[in-house]
């Protein structure tokens, strides 16, 4: 008994109906996809570009072949490398006159007052030293007279006895004198001519005024072959006896 003749296109037709369905995939996912694959292509860009950019970076330039420094004679004015157009051709380390490592200005050495070639201006040294103490005598007797315009070389009422005031006073004279050795010194006292009965007499007491405040200053240093010593209240009487209680300190 023959078999049954299996038809061609009844198998096919199984054969397929057993197979599973081949699923397509989503849109979103190929969208996500393409999304992800851009994304990685940026950063790839990035890293590249920084990498690049960072091997350059602080790295000095390279000298030129023949070793001399950038900006030398052989460069146009003007061209790449070389200096501008009209400007001056720098010095040998290209530094300009005055910074550091580079001559000083005006192109002398020396930066010291007084020395050859100085850039310090003239007589700066010597307002420094009037400060300090000048030997000028009229600076000095500036000095006093600022210094008695303050505070006066006062005395006591009827009194040769310097008052607390008057004492520290004199000691600032003192200081004064002494930074100028070589001046010599005129003590002139005053005294008010009123006169009386128990008081002392007013040019006497202006000449004893004018002693104590010698012997002060010969007592904080100053020689006493610079000091002279005089009272006025005969040839030049005080207005009151508040002014007239006094001494005055003069040089040359």
């Amino acid at each position: 008994m023959s078999s049954p003749e299996r038809r061609p296109g009844a198998a096919g037709a199984a054969g397929a109906a057993g197979a599973p369905a081949r699923r397509r995939r989503p849109v979103w996912v190929w969208l996500l996809l393409a999304l992800l694959a851009i994304v990685l292509i940026v950063v790839i860009s990035l890293l590249a570009s920084r990498c690049g950019s960072g091997s350059t970076t602080g790295a000095p330039p390279a000298p030129p072949a023949n070793g001399a420094p950038a900006g030398a004679a052989g460069a146009a004015p003007g061209a790449p490398g070389g200096p501008p157009a009209g400007a001056p051709p720098a010095g040998a380390a290209g530094a300009v006159p005055g910074a550091a490592g580079a001559p000083p200005a005006g192109g002398a050495p020396g930066t010291a007052p007084g020395q050859p070639g100085s850039t310090a201006a003239p007589g700066a040294g010597g307002a420094a030293q009037g400060q300090a103490g000048s030997t000028d005598p009229a600076a000095l007797q500036a000095r006093i007279d600022r210094i008695v315009a303050a505070d006066p070389i006062s005395f006591r009422p009827n009194s040769a006895q310097l008052s607390d005031s008057g004492s520290a006073s004199l000691r600032q004279v003192a200081r004064e004198l002494g930074t100028v050795p070589t001046v010599r010194v005129a003590v002139t006292g005053h005294a008010a001519p009123i006169g009386g009965p128990g008081t002392p007499d007013p040019q006497q007491l202006s000449e004893q005024r004018a002693t104590v405040v010698a012997d002060e200053l010969a007592a904080a240093g100053v020689a006493r072959d610079r000091l002279q010593t005089r009272g006025v209240s005969d040839t030049d009487p005080g207005p009151s006896p508040a002014v007239a209680r006094r001494a005055d300190v003069s040089v040359s």
